[in-house]
């Protein structure tokens, strides 16, 4: 097997696994926007619940999709989408849900 041919074939891995744990990570900040209760947005002064889960829900269908498109070998086509869903998501994870997660009204 050439060099070149082990080098694509370590490149589509690498894309996969990539673009696998940024599907995980937008799905799960999908599913903490959608559980945590709305007054615990506002009581916290960060947008509302409905922003969040617009914003974390387009992020998660970006991730799965960017998925579908490395597993198909063209996923250096979504790859600026799927970085600022993963910038979406982890701004969700580290600054809202540490806030809002936490509270039960």
């Amino acid at each position: 097997m050439s060099p070149i041919v082990l080098v694509l074939y370590a490149t589509f891995l690498i894309n996969l696994l990539l673009s696998a744990a940024g599907a995980v990570i937008g799905v799960l900040a999908l599913y903490r926007a959608w559980t945590a209760p709305a007054n615990a947005y506002e009581f916290a002064g960060k947008r509302p619940k409905n922003t969040w889960l617009a914003l974390t829900g387009v992020s998660a269908v970006v991730q799965v999709l960017g998925v579908f498109s490395a597993f198909t070998g063209v996923g250096n086509t979504m790859l600026m989408l799927q970085l600022m869903a993963a910038v979406v998501s982890g701004v969700f994870l580290a600054g809202v849900w540490p806030v809002v997660g936490g509270r039960r009204f």
